[in-house]
């Protein structure tokens, strides 16, 4: 089946041309995917990032989009946490 960010689809053909999405099938060799589910690159909207090696990781697991504050922004005003606090999930 193959996802494609809003449903999930009938199996159909797919066609990968190098690292790209293609539209050519001709001398394709065909893959058994056997009933796996086929999707876009995952986002991850809640990075921090310290070094370029942060993003070829973030690739290594399937995360095509991610998103970070800009370097050395810290908490934002009225939401800095006291001294001790662990958060709603401690």
């Amino acid at each position: 089946m193959v996802f494609d960010g809003r449903e999930l689809r009938a199996p159909g053909t797919v066609v990968i041309d190098g690292d790209r999405i293609g539209t050519d099938p001709s001398g394709a060799r065909e893959i058994d995917s056997g009933g796996a589910v086929l999707m876009p690159g995952l986002i991850d909207a809640h990075v921090h990032l310290s070094s370029a090696d942060n993003l070829r990781q973030l690739c290594e697991h399937g995360v095509t989009t991610a998103l970070a504050e800009p370097p050395g922004r810290g908490p934002r005003p009225g939401h800095a946490q006291r001294p001790g606090h662990r958060g709603p999930h401690a």
